[in-house]
């Protein structure tokens, strides 16, 4: 503690001086100062994060461009960039849906261009993240596979620094990004919690608009200049499907679990599926992770590859009338582009193949 108190006498000294030289040479100011000369009370609040107590964080950008956010960067644990989290694991992330549908409201245009596969831009989730940070310096964006994501803020709930990395909620906030013109809905402000397909922390896109010293040691921008790779197309399999309804018509005929059925056609189907391309799965109805659909499978379109409850899917109908007196064999692409109402997974089975 006596170091801390000799650290801190030097820094008022040190102020003094500036401030006295600043009086007889107003060009003595130092390089950095921004501003008019901090306050006795912005001091005070210095001196007590410097001795180890809490004192509390404004949420404001202007706090992290002034003088005292320079005062002390000799001593790493003199400032700390985040207060505590307003929500980490188990629970559930922030709600801040309300910022996303007021920008949503404001720039529609931005919302509609926002995917780059379609010649669109990333300023609608920059804008949204700026206006989160406003609220709290825990936001950023997300990398996932190497790629900095278009749809996703990521809200970082660990300690230390944040850049690159995993301690982090992943919100989707674009519902049907890309959504195609005339085929689907148009895409929509969301806050969907899509943590469990993981990703990291970056703020290093924004650091040219945003204070670098908040954000830990910056990554290559050169990260954001790849366009994500369009989704693959969905290959079309219904062959498969027709094969396996004329050989098991019994398992086609018991697929209602309602009535007393079971899931063993989809499960054939699956196997089947996954031995041409293992980005065949099952889905989590409506992304419901343990409420597995009876009569529909995925195929994960995302990059690098299938990710367990990932929302990069194409969901596709494979049991026409189920559960009616007339089950039929089918291959019905039913996605909903870029929402985040289905899930792809395996739902634990290890003898759907590799």
């Amino acid at each position: 503690m006596n170091h801390r108190r000799v650290i801190i006498g030097r820094l008022s000294t040190s102020l003094l001086l500036v401030s006295l030289s600043a009086c007889a040479d107003p060009s003595a100011r130092p390089s950095h100062d921004a501003g008019p000369p901090p306050s006795a009370d912005a001091h005070a609040t210095d001196a007590r994060v410097a001795e180890g107590v809490d004192a509390p964080l404004d949420p404001t950008l202007d706090a992290f461009t002034s003088d005292d956010a320079w005062i002390a960067p000799s001593e790493p644990d003199a400032f700390t960039p985040f207060g505590p989290p307003l929500a980490s694991p188990p629970s559930g992330p922030p709600d801040h849906a309300y910022v996303i549908h007021a920008l949503a409201s404001e720039r529609p245009d931005l919302l509609t261009g926002s995917c780059l596969a379609m010649g669109g831009t990333r300023e609608f989730l920059f804008e949204a993240v700026r206006r989160l940070r406003a609220i709290d310096l825990r936001y950023g964006l997300v990398v996932r596979g190497g790629v900095l994501l278009e749809d996703r803020v990521g809200y970082y709930w660990g300690s230390g620094s944040a850049e690159g990395s995993s301690e982090i909620y992943a919100l989707d906030v674009i519902v049907r990004h890309c959504a195609r013109p005339g085929i689907d809905d148009p895409a929509a402000p969301g806050w969907g919690d899509d943590t469990g397909a993981g990703g990291t922390w970056t703020i290093a896109p924004l650091v040219g608009v945003l204070p670098e010293h908040d954000a830990g040691p910056p990554i290559d921008a050169s990260l954001d200049a790849p366009a994500p790779p369009a989704p693959l197309p969905l290959p079309d399999m219904r062959s498969v499907v027709d094969a396996l309804a004329a050989e098991r018509p019994d398992l086609l005929a018991a697929s209602c679990v309602d009535t007393g059925g079971n899931n063993e056609f989809l499960f054939e189907l699956v196997r089947r599926l996954r031995r041409i391309d293992t980005r065949w799965g099952l889905n989590w109805k409506r992304a419901r992770i343990g409420d597995m659909s009876q009569d529909v499978v995925d195929y994960y379109w995302g990059t690098p590859g299938p990710i367990e409850d990932g929302f990069d899917t194409y969901v596709v109908d494979v049991i026409g009338g189920h559960c009616g007196p007339d089950p039929r064999p089918a291959f019905t692409d039913v996605t909903d582009f870029g929402s985040t109402g289905a899930r792809w997974t395996l739902a634990g089975r290890s003898d759907l193949g590799p």
